[in-house]
């Protein structure tokens, strides 16, 4: 990894950490695309290679060989068929985001919570069985969906701030080579920075809003 992707990666999941209740407009259709992509290759790589996707996330290998996997030993026809396939999927989900926003942000809940906690589970090596690990992301997946319906801001809140803080750990993890249980400490002192910063920023909005209505006094 490259100082450029280093940094903007770090911008990146900084903005998401720190800012993502705002910017949920922006990162609900991306999160859609995003989810709705990984499904249509999960897909691909149950059909034509078996189980192999559910033991790499077991394993805690996660998502950064998944398109290899979807393309291994096919021709450069068949991959481009593959690509196209996943693009109008792409399309398609944003799409679907656009008309039926609710549906599809349960569906992104249901998918990167289930490979979110399965990768987490894989790398952290708690011993279970592969189909434990998945019947406990399954109802971690289905937790998510629910907290989303019930607390839609504290759920947006507390996501944010997990990828956010994920992301920037596994940047400097890969930048720096560093140990599984130091990411693990940059993934939490991160996360929870960006947790309490978006709760204030969330609660001081709405003490505003109760004054601008004359519902509290000032």
């Amino acid at each position: 990894m490259n100082s450029i992707v280093m940094i903007v990666g770090v911008i990146s999941a900084s903005v998401i950490l720190f800012m993502g209740l705002n910017h949920e407009r922006f990162i609900s259709p991306l999160r859609m695309v995003l989810a709705t992509i990984t499904f249509t290759l999960f897909i691909i790589i149950r059909i034509m290679q078996g189980d192999v996707v559910t033991e790499m996330l077991w394993t805690g290998e996660g998502l950064g060989s998944i398109w290899n996997l979807a393309t291994r030993g096919n021709t450069l026809l068949e991959s481009m068929g593959i690509l196209a396939i996943v693009l109008a999927a792409a399309t398609l989900g944003r799409l679907t985001q656009k008309r039926f926003p609710r549906t599809s942000d349960a569906f992104s809940d249901l998918v990167l919570a289930m490979v979110i906690s399965t990768t987490i589970m894989g790398l952290s090596q708690f011993g279970f069985t592969i189909t434990v690990h998945m019947i406990i992301s399954a109802i971690i997946a289905l937790l998510a969906v629910c907290c989303h319906i019930v607390f839609p801001e504290r759920y947006i809140i507390t996501t944010s701030s997990i990828v956010g803080g994920s992301a920037i750990a596994l940047l400097f993890s890969k930048f720096y080579f560093l140990p599984v249980w130091v990411s693990f400490i940059i993934a939490l002192v991160f996360g929870l920075s960006g947790y309490f910063s978006q709760t204030h920023a969330y609660q001081k909005k709405k003490r505003s809003e109760r004054i601008f209505n004359g519902e509290e006094p000032a």
